[in-house]
């Protein structure tokens, strides 16, 4: 079950010549989402710690046309040591149950300063435990022992 819904405006520039929002346009709503359920949602410190995308894998079901309001519902579907599985829907705002398309990305968590790879932190762990109803044992999963 999604609790967040991150409205996204239509541009006259997101259709084509079809007459309906470009495929294309769909990656740019759900990086929108993202970010949005990253800074008011998980209350992440974009200058801290960030994501940035490892794949990113979408199902096209309908066609939305330019009066079409949209949403995209997102959530953390996994937690790793470094990456989320964030599944997402762009569906119409007032009836979530038109999608217009369906998918996954898995982000991997950098210090935005150095670049380099780090652990979620233990703030947007509780946060999606809290948010999007993950149990603590899959939020903070066993460290491996050697």
């Amino acid at each position: 079950m999604y609790k967040v819904a991150i409205p996204i405006q239509t541009r006259f520039s997101d259709i084509d010549m079809f007459n309906h929002v470009n495929n294309t346009v769909y990656v740019v709503h759900i990086e929108t989402a993202r970010v949005e359920y990253f800074k008011h949602h998980l209350k992440m410190d974009l200058n801290k710690e960030s994501a940035f995308t490892v794949s990113f894998e979408i199902s096209y079901k309908k066609s939305a046309m330019f009066d079409d309001k949209l949403a995209v519902l997102i959530k953390t579907e996994e937690v790793g040591n470094t990456s989320l599985l964030m599944d997402f829907a762009i569906v119409k705002e007032n009836d979530h149950s038109t999608v217009f398309a369906h998918g996954k990305v898995k982000q991997v968590h950098v210090n935005p300063a150095t670049g380099k790879i780090m652990r979620v932190s233990v703030g947007v762990r509780d946060a999606i435990i809290e948010l999007d109803g993950l149990s603590r044992d899959d939020v903070y999963p066993v460290p491996l022992t050697i």
